[in-house]
């Protein structure tokens, strides 16, 4: 498998997992011409805004991947984006209030950039509940099974890629909007009441199944 620059930590972490024992990922020069005696392209498996992610390649990838032991189902997560300057994007800008009510129902502040590969698996296969502003951490719901996912976004401007995959996954996922935003990846406010409201129904559902 020929890789431009080379795998990240994070690629080599989950292709050691995943590619068979005969094929070797090599690192090439993206600005050097190759001749090749035989090459396979692959398909794309998914658009961008696919209605769902193939369940054969998503069983494959997580029977790969996860721990091998039962779920614990015990980790209320929020996600939390650094605020860390002018590059910072979709961070929650009132996120100490909204912890200290999310706090009060069992939930946990991560910063998952500070996290291992295997910490973050680790984190979502016991996850019950994620709370989060719209970003790439929602990615680990893939290692999650019946979660409840809320994603908090800046705007009333869905990007639908979480709300598919737990579609496939049969997660359960609500969307929250503020009432008026600036731009879709701007640092935003949230209705601290409303998402306490919504989080403790959504507890209430779940503790009567």
């Amino acid at each position: 498998m020929l890789v431009p620059g080379g795998l990240t930590e994070t690629e080599k972490f989950f292709t050691e997992k995943i590619l068979p024992e005969d094929v070797e990922a090599v690192p090439v020069d993206a600005d050097r011409i190759y001749h090749l005696k035989h090459i396979l392209l692959p398909d794309y498996i998914i658009n961008r805004y696919p209605d769902g992610l193939p369940i054969d390649y998503l069983d494959f990838f997580r029977s790969s991947v996860l721990p091998d032991r039962p779920r614990r189902k015990e980790k209320l997560v929020y996600i939390s984006r650094k605020l860390s300057g002018r590059n910072s994007k979709r961070c929650v800008l009132n996120e100490d209030d909204l912890l200290l009510k999310l706090e009060s129902y069992g939930f946990q502040r991560y910063h998952l950039e500070d996290m291992s590969v295997q910490e973050q698996i680790n984190l979502f296969y016991d996850a019950s509940f994620v709370v989060s502003p719209h970003g790439a951490g929602l990615t680990n719901i893939i290692f999650s099974d019946g979660l409840n996912v809320l994603e908090l976004f800046p705007l009333k401007c869905s990007r639908p890629h979480y709300e598919y995959l737990s579609k496939t996954l049969n997660h359960n996922y609500i969307p929250w909007f503020p009432e008026s935003g600036v731009d879709r990846d701007s640092n935003f406010c949230v209705d601290v009441e409303h998402i306490s409201r919504l989080v403790e129904s959504i507890l209430m559902k779940s503790s009567r199944k």
